[in-house]
Order: structure tokens, then C-alpha cells, then sequence
């Protein structure tokens, strides 16, 4: 068995949804950018405001509502027009990019937190979101507003809604932590910069190949810092080497891979993790797809504690 090899993947930032392929190994190089889309995050309408450059984003059950109004929904307009409220019953929000790291840099009334800003679903950017008058602490039941990347929920101050549903946009309030801290998060948690270090939360590192890593609820996925940890479970299919990521997401036990990888695979395909040793785990291996042997993910000395015998089924 081949033990030597470096499992070279394409990069993923983590999304809602779950779909795309996964992060490289500890080491390599990212080598492909964050999802976008042409339409905007669920809910929410964007649209080119009266002052170049800037976006009006209005959220509510009338979209259409103009920032003199006060009927139905909440306005929110972003530009020039400086931080708080705005005429109408509008509120306009700061252009800067904010860091949810730091003592908050947003308005009095305003947190920093992580959205997409490209209309896809991915957090990949911040901004200054309002907070919520009675604001859910961390631990306590949220709910996001428009979409699950909308940047907008009812949590505190230096929190965020996550794990949020698609469909009824509810999730659990979880606090923002500093990696740089080693304390920030209670033993087995680790602060994980998550998203190209848009933000950072507490998570429960796991091993892909023990099913009984992660609590009921959550799943076992990699993330955009190279290792595992447990998530909110987000489903999916075992696709084989004729699944495409983009399209559908791969199952827990299995993860996404550059094509080259797979034989015969058009795009990123899903493949399962492989235990390097299980005696059996090429025969195993070779039953997912022809060709494939159980493959180390981590380079020689790069795995983290525990997840040394962790592989990946791909063409040896």
C-alpha cells in the first residue's frame, strides 16, 4: 500500500449548503476560489442604489418599499449615507469591512459579522449588521434573516446564528472566538478559523472514520482549515466517482477530490475516506471505483493528532 503520496485537493470555503469539494492537506496550496452565483442570498433583493457605488438592500414582505416609506420590513441601505438610522425609518450600514475578532468596530446598535457578499452561499466577507433589541445569547435559538449568509439574525454582540436551517432559517447562537487564544474554547474544543479566516468559532475536532465522533445533529466535515471537525449535519448521497460536488453533496463518509484524482471523473467527485490500516482497505477501495487504493490525505509527519491512519480512496 502506497503510503507516501500527498492527496492534493481543491479548495472549499465551508458552505451552507455543503457542496464543492474540500480543502487541501496541511501544506498545500489552495487551488481553486469561493463559490458565487448570479442570484442573491434567499430573501433579499439587490439592486444598484441612486449613488454610484453604492448597493440598497432591502429586506421585509415588501420589497419594493423605497427608503422614505415607513410600511412593512426594514430597509437597509448601504453607500455613502454614513452608520445608523436613515431617514423613513431606514438604517444605513458602513461600507468598511469589519473584523469579528476584535472589540466591535460598528456603530453603537451594530455588530460585525460574516456574509456573502457575492450573492452566493458562502461567507466570505463582513459587515456591520444591526442588533437585534432583545438579542438571543450564545447557546439560545436564532433566527437568520433573508438567508443563512445574509449577515443579519436576532443573536448578540460577538455571536452569530449557525447551523441555520435553509428552510425555516433557525439555528443556535454560537459566540466568535480568537484563535490566536489557546483558551478560547473548552477542552476537546478548538477555535477554528473558518472561511479563509472570516470568522472564527469553537468546534469539536473528529475523525471521518469513526462514525461516532460527532453528537446527533452534527457530521464530521472538513473545513477550510485542512482538518476535520464536527458540523451541523447537512446530509448528502455517497456518489462514487461519477458524482459531481458542485451538483450534489458527497456523504459523510466520503469527501470531494480534484478530478485528476478519480479515473473517468468530469469534475470534483465524491470518494470515501479509507483506513490506512485496515488490511482490506484496497479491496475496499477498489469496490468504490476502478482503480482506486486507499491513499494517504496528510502528508508524512502533517496529520494532526489521532488522524495519521486517515486515507482517501483515489487512483494510485
Amino acid at each position: 500500500m502506497n503510503r507516501t503520496r500527498l492527496f492534493p485537493v481543491t479548495v472549499l470555503l465551508l458552505l451552507t449548503t455543503g457542496c464543492g469539494s474540500v480543502p487541501p492537506p496541511a501544506g498545500e496550496s489552495d487551488t481553486s476560489a469561493s463559490s458565487s452565483g448570479s442570484e442573491s442570498a434567499s430573501g433579499t433583493e439587490l439592486s444598484a442604489s441612486s449613488d454610484p457605488g453604492t448597493t440598497t438592500t432591502t429586506t421585509g414582505a415588501d420589497s419594493g418599499t423605497d427608503a422614505g416609506s415607513t410600511d412593512t420590513g426594514t430597509i437597509f441601505i448601504e453607500g455613502t449615507g454614513g452608520c445608523g438610522e436613515a431617514p423613513g425609518g431606514a438604517f444605513w450600514h458602513c461600507t468598511f469591512e469589519c473584523d469579528v475578532r476584535a472589540t466591535n468596530e460598528c456603530p453603537d446598535g451594530e455588530k460585525c459579522m460574516p456574509w456573502a457578499n457575492d450573492g452566493g452561499n458562502a461567507w466570505n466577507a463582513t459587515r456591520c449588521s444591526p442588533v437585534d433589541p432583545e438579542p438571543a445569547t450564545a447557546g439560545d435559538p436564532c433566527t437568520a434573516e433573508g438567508s443563512a449568509v445574509s449577515g443579519i439574525d436576532d443573536c448578540a454582540l460577538y455571536s452569530m446564528c449557525w447551523g441555520v436551517d435553509p428552510d425555516t432559517l433557525m439555528g443556535t447562537c454560537e459566540a466568535f472566538c480568537d484563535s490566536a487564544d489557546a483558551s478560547a474554547c473548552a477542552d476537546p474544543q478548538e477555535c477554528v478559523d473558518l472561511n479563509e479566516a472570516t470568522f472564527a468559532l469553537c468546534l469539536t475536532p473528529c475523525n471521518p472514520l469513526d462514525a461516532e465522533a460527532c453528537p446527533a445533529g452534527e457530521e464530521c466535515r472538513l473545513t477550510s482549515s485542512g482538518a476535520p471537525y464536527c458540523l451541523p449535519a447537512q446530509g448528502g448521497a455517497v456518489q462514487g466517482n461519477s458524482g459531481i460536488c458542485g451538483e450534489s453533496m458527497c456523504s459523510e463518509e466520503s469527501l470531494c477530490v480534484d478530478p485528476a484524482l478519480i479515473p473517468e471523473c468530469r469534475s470534483e467527485c465524491c470518494t470515501p475516506w479509507c483506513d490506512l490500516g485496515d488490511p482490506d482497505a484496497d479491496a475496499t477501495c477498489a469496490a468504490a471505483g476502478a482503480g482506486l487504493t486507499c491513499v494517504p490525505y496528510y502528508r508524512r509527519g502533517a496529520a494532526p493528532a489521532g488522524l495519521e491512519m486517515l486515507g482517501a480512496c483515489t487512483a494510485g
